[in-house]
């Protein structure tokens, strides 16, 4: 069993972490800006030294990324927090906004409010409670004024419509990019791999409630032969569109109105997407990815430190017993 020495604690400082012992079985950590100490199992400190000690940082160069957000909320139905609502959407995105009383399917273009009838809405703070789900057109990941635009929307959902989140909400995030030469069959074997790696890398960084539900199944590829949709609706990860213009939707997340939760999903996603995708005719590279948990993962790539504490955090705060037991 390995001890916290001086060189696993030069390791971590480059992470702005720290750690010291504390009892046979855990040890405490101490992420980067963070006050509170976390407890951290003697199991999840191994992989975590292992992780920084033992992989190579792949610098991956990702193309344009296209994004999408649907968020699930409760709401007031209140007439006026309504109207101030759509007041100040209208403002602010012109024609780019419209309100449905039921759902209605994006096509990319537009911001759409309409109704969520899976979500539950009792025991909410607000005095008219009602299930929304606010999904936005298509966005780009690492464009500014799209990340300012969609700051200002969550502002006005909180003020206007007092939006919070319970276990019944999930947030769905859309990514698309452009890849050469990828077959129906390259694609069988990226949700063969992505299958592989949700119970090891996903499910510990998101709640219980996230991992198996109604409205997020686990991923299962369909057989090669298969030339109809590869996933059913309600998987966590769905393909769509033309093989070289691709589309993915992820639904393992959690409700949420924290931007930057969102966008370190997103980040996080993109770049396993985008390496398997980019060494699927590599089947020992991708064996390699397939096996690793979640901290390898972090460590694997060019992620800062506020992004690796971000999801170190998520692991401490899910107690996953899957990336303790691989």
């Amino acid at each position: 069993m390995p001890t916290i020495n001086e060189s696993h604690a030069k390791s971590l400082a480059l992470y702005g972490i720290t750690l010291k012992n504390e009892t046979k079985v855990s040890a405490i950590l101490q992420l980067k800006d963070q006050i509170v100490d976390s407890k951290m199992s003697r199991a999840l400190y191994e992989k975590l030294i292992s992780a920084i000690d033992y992989h190579i940082l792949h610098d991956i160069k990702l193309p344009d990324i296209t994004f999408g957000i649907e968020f699930e909320f409760v709401g007031s139905e209140d007439p006026y927090d309504i109207s101030m609502f759509d007041i100040e959407m209208f403002r602010l995105l012109k024609e780019k906004y419209f309100r449905s009383g039921v759902y209605t399917h994006n096509d990319g273009t537009s911001w759409i409010l309409g109704k969520d009838g899976s979500i539950n809405v009792n025991n909410s703070s607000i005095k008219e409670p009602f299930g929304y789900e606010l999904s936005s057109p298509k966005l780009n990941l690492f464009n500014e004024d799209d990340i300012k635009t969609i700051t200002t929307v969550i502002e006005y959902c909180k003020k206007y419509l007092h939006a919070e989140v319970n276990k019944s909400c999930g947030t769905h995030i859309h990514i698309g990019f452009k890849h050469k030469n990828i077959f129906r069959g390259s694609i069988c074997d990226l949700l063969s791999a992505y299958s592989v790696m949700e119970k090891t890398v996903f499910d510990p960084i998101v709640p219980t409630s996230r991992r198996r539900n109604k409205y997020c199944h686990p991923t299962r590829p369909w057989p090669r032969n298969k030339y109809q949709k590869l996933s059913s609706r309600f998987c966590e990860f769905s393909y769509d569109g033309e093989c070289n213009n691709l589309h993915f939707e992820f639904r393992q997340l959690e409700g949420t109105l924290d931007l930057q939760t969102i966008l370190y999903w997103a980040e996080l996603q993109t770049y396993v997407l985008y390496d398997l995708l980019d060494h699927i005719d590599n089947m020992q590279y991708v064996k390699n990815i397939m096996k690793m948990n979640i901290f390898d993962i972090l460590f694997n790539y060019n992620f800062d430190s506020s992004f690796i504490n971000f999801f170190i955090d998520r692991i401490i705060k899910f107690k996953s017993r899957s990336i303790q037991s691989v």
